[in-house]
C-alpha cells in the first residue's frame, strides 16, 4: 500500500520497504532508503523534489518517500521481435473451414551473475497458420525471440501469469469464429488447458526447460467466403509476495484468416 503524503513515519517507510511491521526493530532512514526496491520513485508531495529524483542517495529525507510503493523492478524489459500469422483456406464443398494455432514459450535464462532473464519466444507451431517474424517467413517449430524481462537478485519474482484477450473483427461474414487457450506442446512443460490468468511458478535459471502456451483459432462458413482478423492482446504479470503484481508485457499479435468457397452450387 502506498505511503501517503502527510504524517509520514519511519514505521510507514519500514513497513512498505520490508513488507512487514517494524516491531521492536531500530529503524534507520538511511538503511530504508538504500534498501528500497523502487529506486526510480520520485516524491509525490507537492512542491517537494527528491534530490537526484530518487531515494538511494543523501540526504535520505523522509519526504522522498511521499507516495512510495515498493514495486518490483526490472533491470531490462525489452521487445525483441514481432510476429503475425495468416492463413488462406479454400473448399469445393459447402463448408469452408479454417484455423490453427501458434505458441508463446518462456525460459528462465541467466543475463548476468545474480540476474534472471525471463525470455519469451513465439512459435509457428504447425503449418496451418503461417507466421511472419520481423517481416520474414517463420520456420515451423522454430523459436523466435519475442520479449525479454530481466530481474536482479533482489527482485526475482515468485511466479507469473498471462492475461489474454482476443478481439474478433469480421471483414467478410462467417458463421462462426472463436479463440481458445489450449495446452502448449513440444516443450518440457505445458501450460495446460484454460491457462488464461493461471499463476505459474517462475522456474530458476538452473532449469533449462521451456513452458509452452498455445493460442488456437477457428473459423468456418457455408457456401460463402470469409475474412476474419483476430487481434490478441497479451499481458504478462509477475508476482512476488508482499509486492503489487508487475505488468511487464502488454503487446498485440495479429492473426488473419481468409477463406474462399470455390464451388458453383451450394447443396
Amino acid at each position: 500500500m502506498a505511503i501517503g503524503t502527510t504524517n509520514i513515519s519511519l514505521g510507514n517507510i519500514y513497513g512498505e520497504v520490508n513488507n512487514t511491521l517494524p516491531g521492536g526493530t531500530n529503524v534507520s532512514l538511511k538503511t530504508q532508503s538504500e534498501s528500497a526496491s523502487n529506486t526510480g520513485h520520485t516524491s509525490t508531495i507537492s512542491g517537494y523534489t527528491s534530490p537526484g529524483g530518487g531515494l538511494t542517495g543523501a540526504p535520505y529525507g523522509m519526504g522522498e518517500f511521499g507516495g512510495y510503493v515498493n514495486a518490483l523492478q526490472t533491470v531490462a524489459n525489452q521487445t525483441v521481435g514481432s510476429a503475425s500469422f495468416a492463413q488462406v483456406a479454400t473448399s469445393l464443398q459447402n463448408f469452408v473451414v479454417g484455423g490453427g494455432d501458434w505458441q508463446l514459450v518462456n525460459k528462465s535464462l541467466t543475463a548476468a551473475p545474480g540476474q534472471l532473464q525471463h525470455f519469451w519466444y513465439i512459435e509457428e507451431s504447425n503449418s496451418a497458420l503461417l507466421g511472419s517474424y520481423n517481416g520474414s517467413p517463420m520456420s515451423t517449430g522454430a523459436l523466435y525471440g519475442w520479449h525479454r524481462v530481466v530481474f536482479d537478485s533482489n527482485n526475482i519474482p515468485d511466479s507469473y501469469y498471462v492475461d489474454v484477450n482476443t478481439t474478433i473483427t469480421f471483414r467478410d461474414s462467417a458463421l462462426q469464429a472463436s479463440f481458445s487457450d489450449l495446452a502448449g506442446s513440444g516443450e518440457t512443460y505445458s501450460s495446460g488447458n484454460s491457462w488464461d490468468n493461471t499463476v505459474y511458478t517462475l522456474l530458476p535459471t538452473s532449469n533449462s526447460g521451456g513452458t509452452a502456451f498455445k493460442f488456437f483459432f477457428t473459423v468456418n462458413d457455408e457456401c460463402d467466403d470469409y475474412g476474419v482478423d483476430f487481434n490478441t492482446n497479451v499481458k504478462i504479470y509477475y508476482k512476488k509476495s508482499g509486492y503489487p503484481d508487475l505488468l511487464a508485457v502488454d503487446r498485440n499479435i495479429q492473426t488473419e484468416l481468409d477463406g474462399y468457397w470455390s464451388a458453383s452450387i451450394c447443396q
